[in-house]
């Protein structure tokens, strides 16, 4: 199967941003500025520029759109455009905090945490309704081992001064997920949802999370969803999703998907998957260890074939179980450990 993400948002959001006048730039969840960040929050920069560039076409002194030029100027590591356009948005409207916001994001991609947070701090106190501060700041806590508990605060003052903001609730749920409060942070990312429908992030990360809580039949609806609306996590979707049907018992077409996921895997990936060594006898370990080609492959089928509990079906529910734990394992423990830390062999 060939997944493609839809170009149908990016086309819809640049009409709707040519039709609205001046005057609607800064009105609601819908707005062409909201419209323009979300593009940019759903990583479409290109499309992001476009609108923004047309929203300074429609107004040469608008900030917000200023800010989101300077932001993507940040991410292509244009730092000149980025301060000039980022000190645009200050003379346009100052004492909002822009330029601080600004020379904060830079000095981030520069690698700097600690200077990057004090300038967001000065962004924050400057303009209390500062979300995008508020959100690096808590970027930046979640990153370290000291603060990381702190920046649930943070997100939760961020959605409370901008509840429709484009990601706000996204990295609520992040920060909730760290500190292992998965129902909250469900409800979190539904909430983004519901701001940003096709939040491709969002999706996968609900997805995740609903996996998590044993709900296989509505993680499935939301990692499809987060298929459609992502690029570049087609295996980590596929494996998913193929759990989710080992939860639900439907055998054949987790091995469908499994087949498919293990067509694309690296096969360095794919060698943990195969190894079978956490669940073989010493008998079987020292013997596999020993031979290669088509006598290990043999072996293999023979392996696979005494723990089927069903033989006379054509899917092997003891194998699609053991994938499932391998992927369970790769993905909860192995953040310091390849592949997995102890407690992902248990």
């Amino acid at each position: 199967m060939i997944y493609r993400v839809s170009t149908v948002l990016i086309t819809t959001v640049v009409l709707v941003c040519a039709s609205f006048p001046a005057h609607a730039q800064t009105a609601g969840a819908d707005s062409p500025i909201a419209l323009a960040n979300r593009a940019y929050a759903n990583s479409f920069p290109d499309s992001a520029e476009a609108l923004y560039n047309n929203l300074l076409a429609q107004n040469p002194e608008f900030a917000p759109a200023a800010v989101g030029l300077g932001r993507i100027a940040v991410d292509r590591e244009e730092f000149d455009k980025a301060e000039h356009l980022f000190e645009l948005a200050e003379a346009w409207e100052p004492r909002k905090g822009h330029r601080q916001y600004g020379e904060g994001l830079i000095l981030l991609k520069r690698g700097d945490n600690n200077k990057a947070k004090a300038k967001f701090q000065e962004a924050y106190r400057r303009n209390r309704s500062h979300a995008d501060a508020l959100i690096e700041i808590a970027k930046i806590q979640m990153s370290g081992l000291v603060e990381k508990f702190a920046a649930k605060r943070t997100l939760r003052r961020a959605v409370q001064v901008d509840s429709l903001h484009q990601s706000a609730y996204l990295e609520l749920g992040k920060a909730l997920e760290l500190e292992g409060d998965i129902d909250g942070a469900v409800d979190a990312y539904e909430k983004q949802l519901r701001v940003n429908p096709t939040s491709g992030q969002a999706l996968l990360n609900l997805g995740f999370a609903l996996l998590d809580q044993g709900r296989y039949w509505h993680a499935r609806q939301r990692l499809f969803d987060a298929l459609a609306n992502t690029s570049g996590h087609e295996l980590e979707l596929s494996l998913a999703l193929a759990a989710s049907y080992v939860g639900d018992r439907q055998y054949d077409q987790a091995h469908n998907t499994y087949v498919q996921a293990m067509q694309i895997m690296p096969e360095e990936e794919l060698a943990y998957y195969e190894d079978i060594t956490e669940i073989a006898t010493p008998v079987e370990a020292r013997y596999i260890a020993r031979v290669s080609g088509e006598q290990r492959l043999l072996f293999l089928q023979k392996f696979w074939l005494r723990r089927d509990p069903t033989p006379a079906t054509m899917t092997n529910e003891r194998m699609l179980e053991h994938f499932r734990r391998v992927w369970y394992a790769r993905r909860h423990f192995s953040e310091a450990n390849q592949p997995w830390d102890d407690r992902g062999t248990v």
